[in-house]
């Protein structure tokens, strides 16, 4: 059909004498071409605005239906910790960083006091100063970001994983559809890479990997600190390996820090800054789709981003918590019911990894909100589980969980998930708790 093809209008010119008459019949002829190629792009046209309406009510019922999933969810949740309230039993709570309604600010905390909060990553850091993007230029004239010219991407599912088998094709038997690689570079979230394989439906194959190498062109190469992923699809793909090599001639090692996160949403990756002119980034599939009677599997990434990060290093011990780098994770008991007692507390990734006296992550719990009522302070005193009763409580409806974090400059001991030269961070905390009724 000629809506299913791509359709190029083609003219052909007939002579026209000077001063002498226009044939009809070749007249005739010009305007049955123009007029079957205007048709013929009629149609197209008119096909591709009905697929693309199409995929958009999909799309729309589908957001539609996760709303009304997700709100469902939330009553159930509360009618179950009503429940549970009821008969005396304990909640579990979990404010996570995603949640931009359990965060807030301190009264009267300066704007630059105030911790970095990425609802969109899920995680919270000390405040920037500057940051600058290694694969994108920003235009002075209007702040819009492109990608850096002579922009070098490789994908490939052949490579050695490590695992003793050398190297081997781990996309080996797929029908293969590339996608476009550049879209993960090009800082337009309308646009993904997508990398599809397709299997036969009852083929054994259970997983496949794939490595995507890009290469900074050499008068290009700089410091790095963070490397950011948004995989596609979100939520189902692994993100197994990210490396790095300082130039052309260097091999590739793991970036520091670095841990294997399985069903990866939106991920940042902090690490001392380096030099990074090459950086390797190895997916894994592990759940496929059937299409048209195929076992398929997509791979592929929304963004992927590499900066050199400023961070804030300003921090004063004793002093105030909204004069340091802070900010608030909000818990609120069932309608009815307040907390009455925290019965354990952790955090993640968690504070007591560090040497006590050294670390870079702190916590107090508050019931007023202003810091000015703490009841629980992780720097002094033991988590509510290692407590003979757990953490009593004057029974309050919220609590208030402040967060204050500085900068790595020295190590926090033989544990810390935070290397020196890198922000500590915080992804959520986690509190079982006991309520009352008020």
């Amino acid at each position: 059909m000629a809506a299913e093809r791509t359709f190029h209008p083609q003219t052909t010119r007939f002579p026209v004498p000077k001063g002498g008459r226009i044939r009809s019949d070749e007249l005739g002829r010009f305007v049955e071409s123009v007029t079957h190629d205007l048709t013929e792009l009629s149609g197209l046209f008119t096909a591709t605005v009905g697929r693309l309406e199409a995929v958009a009510l999909a799309t729309k019922l589908e957001a539609e239906d996760l709303r009304q999933r997700f709100r469902q969810l939330k009553v159930e949740n509360d009618a179950l910790r009503r429940v549970q309230s009821e008969n005396g039993e304990s909640q579990v709570y979990a404010l996570s960083v995603y949640d931009s309604s359990l965060v807030r600010f301190l009264d009267g905390s300066a704007e630059a006091n105030r911790a970095h909060v990425d609802t969109t990553f899920g995680l919270a850091t000390v405040p920037l100063n500057g940051a600058e993007h290694r694969f994108m230029v920003e235009n002075i004239r209007t702040g819009n970001l492109s990608p850096i010219p002579n922009l070098v991407i490789d994908v490939t599912g052949t490579f050695d994983a490590g695992d003793g088998e050398g190297v081997v094709n781990h996309e080996a038997g797929a029908t293969l559809t590339e996608g476009v690689p550049e879209y993960a570079f090009n800082g337009n979230n309308t646009k993904r890479w997508i990398r599809k394989l397709e299997y036969d439906l009852y083929d054994d194959q259970t997983d496949v990997m794939t490595e995507l190498t890009v290469t900074l062109p050499e008068q290009a190469s700089a410091l790095a600190n963070l490397v950011y992923v948004a995989p596609f699809p979100e939520g189902d793909l692994d993100i197994v390996g990210i490396y790095s090599s300082p130039d052309l001639s260097s091999s590739f090692t793991l970036i520091p820090g670095f841990a294997e996160v399985l069903g990866a949403g939106p991920t940042k990756f902090l690490f001392p800054a380096q030099a990074v002119q090459r950086l390797k980034i190895r997916f894994r599939q592990r759940n496929w789709v059937e299409e048209n009677g195929k076992k398929v599997f997509y791979v592929g990434a929304q963004e992927i981003g590499l900066q050199l990060l400023d961070w804030d290093k300003s921090y004063t011990p004793g002093d105030e918590v909204s004069e340091n780098h802070s900010f608030v994770l909000v818990a609120t008991a069932p309608e009815g019911f307040e907390f009455s007692k925290v019965a354990t507390l952790f955090t993640d990734p968690m504070f007591d990894l560090e040497t006590l006296g050294s670390r870079h992550l702190h916590v107090k719990i508050d019931t007023v909100g202003d810091g000015s009522d703490v009841i629980w302070d992780s720097d002094v005193d033991s988590l509510p589980q290692d407590m003979a009763s757990g953490l009593s409580l004057t029974p309050v409806s919220k609590l208030y969980f402040i967060v204050t974090m500085n900068f790595v400059s020295s190590s926090g001991g033989p544990t810390s998930p935070f290397p020196v030269g890198t922000s500590p961070y915080l992804k959520s905390i986690l509190f079982e708790a006991e309520t009352t009724e008020e």
